[in-house]
C-alpha cells in the first residue's frame, strides 16, 4: 500500500469541496501543484504518501508526495512541505446576495431594529440600545426641576454621554424625538448640548424611557421615548 496509515471516514466536508475551492501543494523546494477540490472529490486513487510500496521515499521526495490514477506526471509532486487550502470566506460568498441600498441610508441600521430605544440620523453609527445596554453605561442620578411637577430626583444616562457613542455629526442642528404612541418634538440640539444634565432617563417600566430636560419648556420633557433623529 502507499501509506501504512489508514483513515476511518470521510475526513473533510464533502458539501465544501463541491462547491469548488483549490489545494496547493508545496514541495520544498518552492514548486506548487494546484488541484480543485471537486476534482479532488473522494477520489480514492490520489493519496499523499510517505511510502511507496512498502518502502520509504527516496531523499528528493521525503516526506510526503503526491501519487494516483489520473494525475499528470508533473501534478505528482514531492518533498511536499505544505498543502494550503484556499476556501473562500462565508462574507465573501454572501455579499453579492445582500444589496447595499443606498437610498436608504437615513432609515434606522439592522442593529436598531427591535431595540428599546434607538439614535439616527446624523450620526457616525447608528445604534440600538436595550435597558441592559444603558445601565451598562455611566448612570447618574439628579435632582431638577420639571416645568410642571416641580423638583424631583431623575436617574439615567446624559444624553452628552450617548451621543458621544453614536459620534454625533458637525451637521446635527436639532433633534426629532419619537415616543411610542408616535408622538414627536423637536429640540433645538444647542439648547440640549448647554444643559449638561439632560437625561434619557430610566422609568419604573423596563425599556420605557424618558427625556430629562432641566431647563427647558415640558413639550421637551418627552414620555416613552423610542428614538432621536439627529437632523
Amino acid at each position: 500500500g502507499d501509506d501504512a496509515i489508514k483513515h476511518e471516514g470521510w475526513s473533510y466536508d464533502v458539501k465544501l469541496a463541491k462547491s469548488g475551492y483549490d489545494v496547493t501543494l508545496v514541495a520544498g523546494d518552492g514548486f506548487e501543484v494546484t488541484l480543485n477540490s471537486d476534482d479532488a472529490d473522494r477520489n480514492h486513487e490520489w493519496v499523499v504518501a510517505m511510502q511507496v510500496d512498502g518502502a520509504d521515499l527516496e531523499e528528493k521526495n521525503f516526506p510526503l508526495k503526491l501519487v494516483g490514477t489520473g494525475l499528470e506526471k508533473k501534478q505528482m509532486v514531492g518533498g511536499i512541505a505544505k498543502i494550503l487550502l484556499n476556501v473562500p470566506k462565508a462574507e465573501e460568498v454572501a455579499v453579492s446576495e445582500t444589496p447595499v441600498a443606498t437610498e436608504e441610508a437615513t432609515k434606522p441600521a439592522t442593529n436598531v431594529e427591535g431595540a428599546d430605544f434607538a439614535i439616527v440620523g446624523k450620526v457616525d453609527t447608528e445604534m440600538g440600545f436595550m435597558e441592559a445596554d444603558l445601565r451598562a453605561l455611566n448612570v447618574v442620578t439628579i435632582n431638577a426641576e420639571h416645568p410642571k411637577n416641580g423638583a424631583q430626583d431623575f436617574e439615567g444616562v446624559r444624553l452628552s454621554e450617548l451621543f458621544a457613542l453614536v459620534g454625533l455629526q458637525s451637521g446635527a442642528t436639532k433633534l426629532l424625538v419619537t415616543a411610542s404612541d408616535g408622538f414627536t418634538a423637536e429640540i433645538s440640539l444647542a439648547d440640549v448640548l448647554a444643559s449638561p444634565d439632560c437625561l434619557l432617563g430610566f422609568t419604573n417600566t423596563p425599556g420605557d424611557f424618558k427625556l430629562v430636560m432641566p431647563g427647558l419648556p415640558s413639550n421637551t420633557w418627552v414620555k416613552d421615548v423610542i428614538k432621536i433623529e439627529a437632523k
